[in-house]
Parts: C-alpha cells; structure tokens; sequence
C-alpha cells in the first residue's frame, strides 16, 4: 500500500520541482576552468562516492571526508580560505553542511544552494552560476542532520575578487 505524502514532503516536492529549470542536465561536464576549487564527499555513501567520481572525470579536485570535517578543515580548507574566499560543492549530511556553513561564513562565504538527496531519485546537478544571483536564505535548523544534502559555498559577493587582484 502506497502512503499518501505529508505536508513536508509535498512541500519539500514543490520547491524542488520549482528549481528545476535552474538545474543543469550536463553535471560536472558544463563547470567551466575553476569554477569550483573543491568537491566535498562522503564516502560512506555510495551517492557521495558516485558524486566524487563524475567530478574526478570532469577534472575537479575531490576531498573525502566520513561525517566529521575537523580534518579537511584543519589540513585543507583553514589554510585555503586564509588565502581568500573559495567556491566548494559538495554531497554530505546536513550536520556535516551545517559545520562548513559556519565555518564558510567566518572567511567570506556563504551557503548558495541546497538540495536534498533522496535514496530513490538522481542526485541533482549543481548550477554553476547561481554565485552571481541573490537567493534566500537556506537554513538546516530543524532537518534530519543525518539527511543528506547537495549543495554549493561560494564567496559572498562583497569578498569576490577581481581578475588579476591578489
């Protein structure tokens, strides 16, 4: 017997479906030359090993991570955002976001898209151009943090740099 969807689910369909139009059917093979610096995983999921594996062959640096990030942030992440502002992408929990997110603002940052993951459906491409566009504000407070996410961190707009600037 097939349940009928709850609010949040039906909900959670409608926003999805809304942001249809702004997801790019080519995946990682349309990400221009540095557009994204780093491709975060979990590698306890296969979604997020498959997620690794399209952009390893799309040329883009990958980092692994198991749930907790102390490592990549004080081995990696620390040492690139004190040269500047970065553009991550990345598939892992929402606890595992929610780390990141905090972290990404203290160095310029901010959480620029978000979706979820679900078990049953393809994980969504990533745009690459909604840097440049104003959205909403996403929040995690309240989800599943063992859910998972896809999702992008990219310079605030004020922290942007121009070409040449160092």
């Amino acid at each position: 017997m097939v349940s009928m969807p709850n609010r949040r689910e039906f909900l959670q369909g409608g926003i999805a479906v809304s942001l249809l139009p702004l997801l790019s059917r080519k995946g990682f093979s349309a990400v221009p030359p540095r557009a994204l610096d780093m491709v975060v995983f979990d590698q306890r999921f296969h979604k997020g090993r498959e997620f690794a594996q399209h952009a390893r062959e799309a040329g883009l640096d990958c980092a692994a991570i198991e749930g907790d990030i102390t490592r990549l942030y004080f081995k990696d992440l620390s040492l690139r955002w004190n040269r500047g502002p970065t553009t991550l992408a990345g598939l892992s929990t929402k606890a595992s976001l929610f780390c990141l997110e905090m972290l990404a603002r203290d160095h310029g940052m901010r959480l620029v898209y978000m979706a979820d993951v679900f078990d049953s459906e393809p994980v969504p491409d990533i745009p690459i151009d909604i840097a440049n566009r104003k959205s909403a504000a996403f929040s995690i407070i309240g989800e599943d943090p063992e859910e998972l996410a896809v999702w992008k961190i990219a310079p605030r707009e004020a922290y942007v740099r121009e070409e040449g600037e160092i």
